[in-house]
């Protein structure tokens, strides 16, 4: 995690620049507070300004990330809609601690195999072959045992699947002529001066794992590169959802 730093400069009675958002856990303003996989999310940050004068520059991301799917407006809109951590997160390959203490030769699935691509030499597919796998089964199977949905049911609001990040609130300022009989007291420049201030604060979005077929295709179809259109083309899992869409399908999802 990254230390929050907050620079604050009393000047005439007042304070430069400053977040009205507590740092930590930056909630959604739509649908529920945490941003469901490929669900719509939106934050507008919020701040004051008290110095003579005194504009925003911009916001920006100063260190860490942002789920995929998701990103801030210079003028601090935080919006999009997050992408399945399964198609890109390490904790894809996560495996449910029920699922991962069975024997390396149990056969889960007895109607299953490990590959299908040779349809004369068909393996049983074991415990171990699935733990090995760095995708998602051709059968679907996989899907709950392991990923980001696997380890939510073991590890409900887990630190892994948290995205800490650092904003930066950038603004600038006239240094104020002080009043008539007394000094300048403001130790960043003389009355006249453009100054630039930097404030900053940490936050953190965490994406929910969903069972929704929308995010089951995205992950799974670009994990196993089996999703085709009607002209046997192979989609990624977006395109094959973007190109169903077309056809008039709407995938069912709870945000």
């Amino acid at each position: 995690m990254v230390e929050m730093k907050q620079i604050i400069n009393k000047i005439k009675g007042g304070f430069m620049s400053i977040f009205l958002d507590n740092e930590g856990q930056l909630p959604s303003e739509i649908y529920s507070e945490n941003p469901h996989e490929l669900c719509e999310y939106y934050h507008e940050l919020l701040y004051e300004l008290d110095l003579n004068e005194e504009e925003l520059i911009q916001f920006s991301i100063s260190s860490g990330k942002l789920p995929k799917g998701i990103s801030l407006s210079p003028e601090g809109i935080i919006k999009g809609s997050p992408l399945p951590l399964d198609g890109y997160h390490p904790i894809k390959n996560y495996v449910l601690k029920e699922f991962a203490s069975k024997s390396p030769n149990d056969i889960p699935f007895p109607d299953c195999y490990k590959s299908i691509d040779n349809p004369n030499n068909l393996e049983p597919l074991t415990v171990k072959d699935i733990l090995e796998m760095k995708t998602h089964h051709y059968s679907g199977r996989t899907w709950g045992i392991k990923g980001h949905l696997a380890y939510s049911i073991d590890n409900p609001g887990g630190e892994k699947t948290k995205f800490y990040f650092t904003v930066e609130l950038k603004t600038k300022y006239i240094v104020a002529e002080p009043p008539e009989g007394e000094e300048n007291t403001d130790p960043n420049g003389e009355p006249g001066d453009e100054i630039i201030t930097n404030n900053y604060r940490e936050f953190y979005i965490q994406p929910i794992a969903v069972w929704d077929p929308e995010a089951f295709a995205v992950a799974y179809g670009d994990s196993t590169k089996s999703l085709k259109n009607d002209k046997k083309e192979v989609l990624t899992g977006e395109e094959y959802v973007q190109w169903r869409e077309s056809q008039g399908h709407k995938f069912a999802k709870k945000c």
